[in-house]
């Protein structure tokens, strides 16, 4: 479990595992996907990520074909992803 050893709460996870399995994860887009739905969903603990540490490589990843382009990690991600706030600069593929 991704929870800090010894706790019993659900939103108190151990953030140095989380680091440790994004650095020698070697899936470009695994990796983008899991911290764009942790910035999209808000999770308090993503903020203690070094990102720097994190290899995300160059270029976009589709994830959906027609999508809008996510800038900050590099997806092509579903429509359906910004229906709540769509960002009139993300341009449609």
């Amino acid at each position: 479990m991704l929870r800090k050893h010894g706790s019993s709460r659900g939103d108190e996870v151990d953030v140095s595992l989380i680091q440790e399995l994004l650095e020698n994860c070697t899936s470009i887009k695994t990796k983008r996907l899991f911290l764009c739905f942790a910035e999209y969903l808000n999770l308090p603990w993503r903020k203690n990520l070094d990102i720097s540490k994190i290899y995300l490589g160059t270029g976009y990843h589709t994830i959906a074909n027609p999508g809008i382009a996510e800038k900050k990690y590099k997806l092509i991600l579903p429509e359906y992803f910004y229906r709540t706030e769509i960002d009139k600069d993300y341009p449609i593929y």
